[in-house]
């Protein structure tokens, strides 16, 4: 996809992606800088991705493994930019039909757990906390109307 201004054809947007069996590839051109790319892969049951951003110094790399149909397993981390080695790791599993469970830990140690309950179809409780490293907490409720 190629966008431009008629009055200034150097400032345009560029995307392009390209995909070849389990992997995509993509890069965002804006004017002549240099430009977003990223990969992902998925092959079920894993899914991985790594991007790179702001002129190639800020790089995410994600990753995803469904063990089981109820069990799923996250993971993330970047380098460079603001947020230069932030990590976490998750975990999400189905307690029965209608009922999650998710957990994530963070590379400060904060631990974070949500519990979203469906109770008929467009109406959910979602019931969620953090302990932070300080051991300060947040929490809350929330019911959902769809």
């Amino acid at each position: 996809i190629f966008e431009t201004k008629a009055t200034n054809p150097q400032d345009f947007v560029l995307d392009v992606t390209r995909t070849q069996g389990p992997a995509t590839f993509g890069a965002k051109f804006i004017g002549v800088a240099k430009p977003d790319v990223a990969v992902r892969v998925a092959s079920f049951p894993v899914f991985g991705s790594l991007t790179a951003k702001q002129a190639l110094s800020v790089f995410n790399v994600t990753g995803h493994y469904q063990a089981q149909d109820n069990l799923k397993f996250a993971a993330a981390y970047e380098h460079g930019g603001n947020k230069s080695g932030t990590a976490s790791v998750g975990v999400a599993f189905t307690l029965v039909k209608g009922t999650n469970l998710k957990a994530k830990v963070e590379q400060d140690t904060a631990v974070s757990v949500t519990v979203k309950h469906e109770i008929s179809k467009g109406f959910s409780f979602l019931a969620g906390g953090k302990v932070a490293a300080d051991r300060s907490y947040t929490y809350g409720l929330q019911l959902s109307i769809e």
